[in-house]
């Protein structure tokens, strides 16, 4: 059986670092782990006090959320 590590699992806000290039705020990335946005969660585990996450699940999350909010906006083609 893999370990979470061998499995791509890494703090969740060095997952969110290696996407993005940008280091929003814990609270903020909390909140995309906890409530979402737009119906829309990053897939995390809680794992010794802290959430842990992969690089995939968080570029499915912003995918996710530009997709739904090109949608809205009717600019989708």
């Amino acid at each position: 059986m893999k370990t979470l590590a061998e499995q791509g699992y890494m703090p969740m806000m060095e997952a969110v670092k290696k996407c993005t290039g940008q280091e929003p705020h814990i609270q903020t990335v909390r909140r995309w782990v906890k409530k979402g946005v737009r119906g829309f969660r990053i897939e995390a585990k809680f794992v010794a006090g802290e959430y842990i996450t992969t690089v995939d699940a968080v570029n499915d999350f912003i995918s996710s959320v530009s997709k739904a909010r090109l949608d809205k906006q009717g600019g989708a083609s």
